[in-house]
């Protein structure tokens, strides 16, 4: 909530300012919420293949890039159907990455615009939407933006070469909110530019 233009959150009931968390102040009709204020995160699955399960597609690091998601070549596992149900994909979901060998590329977002369910293997978190005030794919612009890169980047945890985000982190993270119809405006707009940007080359 925003009051005489100061951002506060409210905690278990407890307003708490947050004017000197938040990283710029917003025009009147914007609000600032967390990432889990928006969307409910969950880990892929880490079963490589279980002998009672059914043959599953399940999408890998290495069909993301370019911030397109490639599913030709999707790897095909068993899962139960208990994995199944509990790791899966769908229409409208935010596909982030959670561990991979360069900085640049964790927590970096994609948009699941199929119809067809899958799942999605451990490397990666999905992002449901819990709240109907979203464009999805405004999020998953914002997530690729230096908005959010500079909250992201001192998250980042590296071992043995391997760098991972948390979901407690990603869920903390702020997320400047226009109006549900400026949201689109804006995806509108970055999509028009990119579409340019790429006959130059």
């Amino acid at each position: 909530i925003t009051r005489d233009k100061i951002p506060y959150e409210i905690i278990d009931g407890k307003e708490r300012c947050i004017a000197d968390e938040v990283p710029f102040e917003l025009p009147e009709s914007w609000c600032w919420c967390r990432f889990n204020d928006l969307y409910s995160l969950s880990n892929g699955t880490a079963s490589r293949g279980s002998k009672d399960g059914q043959d599953c597609e399940v999408l890998r690091l290495a069909d993301l890039s370019n911030g397109i998601i490639d599913s030709k070549d999707i790897r095909i596992i068993k899962l139960t159907e208990k994995e199944y149900q509990s790791h899966k994909l769908q229409k409208g979901d935010i596909i982030l990455i959670r561990v991979n060998g360069s900085k640049d590329r964790v927590a970096t977002a994609f948009y699941y615009d199929e119809e067809s369910t899958i799942s999605y293997c451990d490397h990666l978190f999905c992002g449901h939407r819990t709240s109907s005030i979203i464009y999805a794919k405004y999020i998953m612009h914002l997530f690729n933006s230096a908005i959010i890169r500079k909250q992201v980047i001192p998250e980042i945890k590296t071992t043995a070469g391997q760098n991972t985000i948390s979901q407690a982190s990603l869920n903390s993270i702020f997320i400047p909110l226009p109006p549900l119809a400026e949201q689109k405006r804006i995806v509108e707009k970055i999509e028009e530019l990119m579409q340019y940007c790429d006959k130059l080359y």
